[in-house]
């Protein structure tokens, strides 16, 4: 009798999605390690924060109103059978902003719908045939989510998204000319630190073909982090050590940007990475090539359906036409409160090691 079993390819205990707020060092590793601050204007950025409910995560703005991040952002834990998925109510985005001191209510956004591609597993699984195994799905694939807000994003700047064919070649381009690639988020700076910057970082990271990093990521059993080395849904970047993504940057961007003529196209979005960050191991990105329809099918079918914008100076009072209002929340003006900066100490990317 044939049975689907999970890959052994754990996640360390010491790296799981933490059950409170309050993360300490050993619950979560989060950083962008050997980045840089962002200096790009804020109203010139496609690269937002994602609060959902105690989590933080990053996403990119790719249409008025959608926002892209992860999948594993919105669906919480590293079990196939125990995902547990966070209320549209308790998701935000935040955009136009550099530094999360300076959020204001005009840079919130509430959710008013998520959807995350129903695909989505936290866990390899292999099917067994005797003695005879074979590998259906690879970890955290189809990590990926689409959230639509409250009214239209108009104080940060739409992402560029490519098709199969165009992200083929921007990955052959850079492949042969050893063009770098640039990874954004929020998140800790060095593992001693106890929660992440206010500002955005960002870093420059070698692209690593997928044949090669399928070698570098597969067991012993071959099975591994990625299905094949010409796998279409995920792509790596690597470095030796001491430069990389981690958690807070998950579902970030990761963009390419034409030397010549500035133009900046977002190819991957931060999904995992080895279970000690920057330390050797490649950084996998979902690879947006690969779900080019999906996206455009999902905005297409789903925007229609979407509640009518709601006014800023509307949302702001209180005044909304969505069925966005958490129990106990303020609706009204005032400041963002403490949730959203508690949530930056529980930024749940995920580090995984090879079985």
């Amino acid at each position: 009798m044939n049975k689907i079993k999970t890959l052994g390819l754990a996640i360390s205990a010491s790296v799981a999605f933490p059950q409170s707020v309050i993360a300490t060092e050993n619950d979560i590793n989060a950083y962008i390690i050997g980045g840089n601050e962002v200096q790009t204007s804020p109203n010139e950025l496609s690269t937002v924060f994602v609060q959902a409910g105690n989590w933080g995560c990053t996403g990119s703005l790719i249409a008025e109103r959608w926002v892209l991040t992860a999948a594993h952002c919105i669906k919480i834990g590293d079990k196939n059978n125990s995902l547990q998925t966070v209320p549209k109510q308790l998701i935000k985005v935040y955009a136009g902003v550099t530094d999360l001191q300076d959020i204001q209510l005009i840079n919130e956004y509430k959710a008013v719908d998520v959807i995350v591609h129903p695909d989505y597993l936290p866990e390899g699984t292999v099917l067994v045939e005797g003695t005879s195994e074979t590998q259906i799905n690879t970890p955290y694939v189809n990590d990926i989510a689409l959230i639509a807000v409250s009214r239209n994003i108009d104080n940060a700047t739409i992402a560029t998204l490519p098709t199969n064919e165009q992200a083929l070649a921007i990955e052959k381009e850079i492949t042969e000319n050893g063009e770098l690639l640039i990874a954004q988020g929020w998140g800790k700076t060095s593992n001693a630190a106890i929660s992440g910057p206010n500002t955005l970082m960002s870093a420059e990271l070698s692209y690593l073909p997928t044949a090669e990093c399928f070698d570098k990521t597969k067991a012993d059993s071959n099975f591994g982090w990625l299905s094949s080395g010409v796998d279409p849904l995920k792509m790596c970047t690597y470095e030796p050590d001491f430069l990389g993504v981690c958690s807070g940057d998950s579902g970030g961007p990761l963009y390419y940007q034409n030397v010549a003529t500035g133009e900046q196209i977002q190819l991957g979005i931060t999904s995992f990475g080895g279970e000690t960050c920057a330390a050797g191991d490649p950084d996998i990105y979902t690879r947006l090539g690969g779900y080019d329809d999906w996206i455009n099918t999902v905005i297409a079918e789903k925007t229609s359906t979407l509640p009518a914008p709601v006014p800023y100076e509307d949302e702001s009072t209180g005044k909304d036409n969505t069925d966005n209002g958490a129990e106990g929340g303020s609706g009204g003006g005032g400041s963002i409160g403490s949730g959203l900066m508690m949530s930056l100490l529980a930024m749940g990317w995920l580090r995984r090691k090879r079985g």
